[in-house]
């Protein structure tokens, strides 16, 4: 069950990813400079729409009889001839959605994932600080009879994590007794088989390139 003074991990993330992962929005036009268009599609139907004449984004469409109030009589200039005119100005939404907007979503979410990784050891430091984590230590290490479950010691006890699957709400099959020595050498052992599985992936990249090559 989660712990009353935090949510487990799960929740608590899912809560600031809904706060701060970005969210990629639209384009929005703001040069204030429209004339209004006309374009005929295939079936011979007229359309008509109120497009910026600086980045090309269409403002707004309309219907006939709207266009005749809008226009005052003035004849629409061809879409297809404004969009063209405008294709390479840098301003132009064809070029705006490709550098501004990714660019600022990659450099946001770039931000977002960075701020990810902080949020985890926040959440663990205050988790190991906790009234509720200490209950539940003491009941593992009472569980396993306060021996180290690797070598029988009975020194320098900790309670490691076999698994952050659910962290703040723990299966007490998570958790073990381990000495000092037998849980830092455990951690070592992990971190040399991310480091094996890490050159073995490197070197099937690196076989697979030279076969397709």
């Amino acid at each position: 069950m989660p712990h009353a003074d935090l949510p487990s991990y799960a929740e608590y993330i899912e809560a600031w990813q809904e706060k701060h992962k970005p969210k990629y929005t639209k384009y929005e036009c703001t040069h204030g400079s429209s004339v209004m268009t006309k374009k005929t599609d295939v079936l011979g139907r007229e359309h008509f729409y109120l497009r910026c004449t600086i980045c090309g984004l269409r403002i707004d469409t309309f219907k006939k009889r709207d266009r005749l109030v809008k226009m005052y009589g003035l004849a629409a200039v061809n879409d297809d001839d404004i969009v063209e005119q405008i294709r390479d100005n840098p301003l132009s939404i064809r070029n705006v959605n490709k550098t501004q907007i990714r660019a600022e979503y990659k450099r946001l979410y770039e931000e977002y994932e960075r701020a990810r990784s902080g949020v985890w050891w926040e959440y663990h430091r205050r988790y190991m600080e906790s009234a509720q984590w200490k209950k539940l230590r003491a009941a593992v290490l009472e569980r396993d009879n306060n021996q180290c479950q690797a070598c029988g010691s009975t020194d320098t006890l900790q309670c490691h994590h076999n698994t952050y699957e659910r962290l703040g709400a723990e299966n007490m099959s998570d958790l073990v007794t381990l000495c000092t020595r037998c849980h830092t050498n455990h951690h070592i052992e992990l971190d040399m088989e991310r480091e094996r599985e890490r050159i073995w992936q490197e070197n099937q990249l690196k076989i697979n390139q030279q076969l397709l090559g």
